[in-house]
């Protein structure tokens, strides 16, 4: 997992000599920093290093891409690759139409991996899953929201997100951009619908300040009982209500509904 590699390589905690053993490293999930890779593949340069690209609504792996060599650019992007068996990756422009070599359009997957959809929700269902515009009987693309081109070599490169096609949603404290299930970390004002109202929340203090009533100063000062009693699932929290820190991602996981 990229985090834990980034968390490695930030402290420096590998050595030459650590996992001689070590044979491959597969990162995924979200984007592995080049610098990152650089400080592993110095440090083991006996493993091969492949980066793996795919959205949960394709079964998470659907392009693959080894390093051939250590990069020497810290700001040179690592390729999304080429597709894995049984998958194909599409670009796409607006018209549905190929995009050519070098063209950057919206990327589509095709293949095994393709989910059927998502649980109880035909209307988002049928914005991010299509019929395949080549007239392919029964087959279905699925719109990723990304970005990419594809080189000479046909290898695809990421281009960032697509426009509209981001929606806000929070994990455990931290304000994510969400295209289906996808989930891109953002560092960005927060904002929460309640009723009619779109409120900007500064910190976790505001949402707890939503979801309870309490005045910010009592939840800062974990005076407010109700704030207490509110904030996990409706038992008093561990902290005694002192340290919100330690209760605000269930707070809210629960003002989200993820729990």
């Amino acid at each position: 997992m990229p985090a834990a590699l980034n968390l490695i390589a930030k402290f420096g905690a590998l050595r030459n000599p650590d996992f001689p053993d070590l044979k491959r490293v597969l990162f995924a999930g979200e984007v592995l920093p080049t610098s990152t890779l650089m400080y592993w593949m110095r440090r083991a340069p006996h493993a091969r290093f492949t980066n793996l690209y795919g959205p949960a609504e394709t079964t998470i792996a659907s392009s693959y891409f080894t390093v051939p060599q250590c990069p020497t650019d810290p700001r040179q992007p690592i390729p999304l690759g080429s597709a894995c068996d049984g998958e194909e990756l599409l670009i796409l422009n607006e018209r549905l139409r190929p995009c050519g070599d070098g063209q950057i359009g919206d990327l589509y997957i095709r293949g095994v991996g393709v989910s059927p959809g998502y649980w109880r929700d035909p209307d988002k269902t049928h914005a991010a899953f299509l019929a395949d515009p080549r007239g392919n009987t029964g087959d279905r693309i699925y719109k990723t929201g990304d970005r990419a081109r594809r080189d000479a070599n046909g290898v695809l490169h990421f281009c960032g997100r697509g426009r509209h096609t981001d929606q806000w949603s929070w994990l455990s404290g931290r304000p994510r951009r969400n295209r289906g299930g996808t989930e891109f970390a953002d560092r960005a004002p927060r904002k929460r619908r309640d009723g009619d109202r779109l409120l900007q929340l500064r910190d976790e203090v505001d949402l707890l300040r939503l979801r309870t009533g309490a005045r910010r100063g009592d939840v800062h000062r974990g005076r407010s009982r109700r704030a207490s009693r509110n904030c996990c699932r409706g038992m008093r929290c561990r902290s005694g209500g002192r340290n919100t820190t330690r209760c605000r991602a269930t707070v809210t996981a629960r003002s989200t509904g993820l729990c």
